[in-house]
């Protein structure tokens, strides 16, 4: 952020005493000349070496770059065609998985707003929250096809993967994650401009002082997450990131599900924190890089 001269900015704190703002003693962090552009496209023009992009712990399947933005282009065919647009809410409801940010990516390279929610709440807590952003769909997994259905939202939902396990249930499933990605990308889908002061996420607190609220990020800021992250891992050096930190929390999603694929790491995701899974995955894949939160 360029600094106004006539403002007199503190250098021991940053405090502007004319408006009132703290302002960031590090040098500005530098941002696209092009204000039609998507977090999407941003990170998908940004060149590197990497290969790998996401590796299932569990599992060991993994998707590599190309893999990723295929799927992403694939995905987002699909929603143009079910008719989501600029603007529209998308719900996210899922524990970390290599195709969370499949997912997030593609609904904002529509200009539609990807908002998550954290699997652990309850059906009471889900209800408030599509209450209050008002999804077009929902993206979950089977094993939490029941809480959405607890809403009566009646929500078309998306599911992430094809276990046919919501047979008694009364949900409106419309489509698996695995069949959009299968879609034939279009070239000639409708598109919309999208600004990077455009809404992107709408990720809501934890509740811990009241009652949770939504929070908006643009394009614009998580683009600077973005510069901030390959600013400090776009090295010579291989990196390669276990994944434990919720996708659904900003810190996860800034992290894994955007900033460090524009670096070209690879990111070993684990659904769950579990310390003995967690160390053994660290051994079978050498893993590089621990992102985690600080202790209590």
């Amino acid at each position: 952020m360029a600094h106004n001269s006539s403002f007199e900015i503190d250098p021991r704190s940053g405090f502007c005493r004319s408006n009132s703002i703290f302002y960031s003693k590090r040098k500005p962090i530098p941002l696209p000349p092009n204000y039609s552009i998507d977090i999407t496209t941003f990170i998908s023009s940004q060149a590197h070496r990497g290969k790998t992009a996401f590796i299932d712990a569990t599992t060991g399947h993994h998707l590599t770059f190309f893999d990723l933005w295929k799927a992403v282009d694939s995905v987002a065919t699909s929603l143009s065609q079910m008719g989501v647009r600029k603007g529209h809410v998308i719900l996210l409801l899922s524990p970390n998985s290599i195709f969370f940010p499949v997912v997030c990516l593609s609904v904002m390279s529509l200009g539609a707003i990807i908002t998550t929610t954290n699997p652990l709440n309850t059906p009471r807590e889900i209800t408030k929250q599509i209450a209050d952003s008002k999804p077009l769909f929902a993206f979950t997994t089977p094993q939490l096809v029941p809480k959405l259905a607890e809403s009566n939202s009646n929500l078309p939902i998306i599911l992430i993967d094809d276990q046919n396990s919501t047979n008694n249930i009364q949900a409106k499933i419309v489509t698996t994650l695995s069949q959009m990605m299968r879609k034939e990308p279009s070239e000639s889908r409708f598109r919309e401009r999208v600004n990077i002061d455009d809404t992107a996420t709408l990720l809501y607190s934890s509740g811990t002082t009241g009652a949770s609220k939504g929070v908006v990020s643009s394009h614009r800021s998580l683009i600077a997450m973005v510069q901030t992250i390959v600013g400090r891992f776009n090295e010579d050096r291989e990196h390669k990131f276990i994944c434990t930190v919720p996708m659904f929390h900003i810190y996860g999603l800034a992290a894994f599900a955007t900033g460090l694929l524009a670096s070209g790491s690879t990111i070993i995701v684990l659904s769950k924190f579990e310390i003995h899974e967690m160390l053994s995955t660290i051994e079978r894949y050498r893993a590089t890089d621990l992102p985690l939160v600080p202790p209590n």
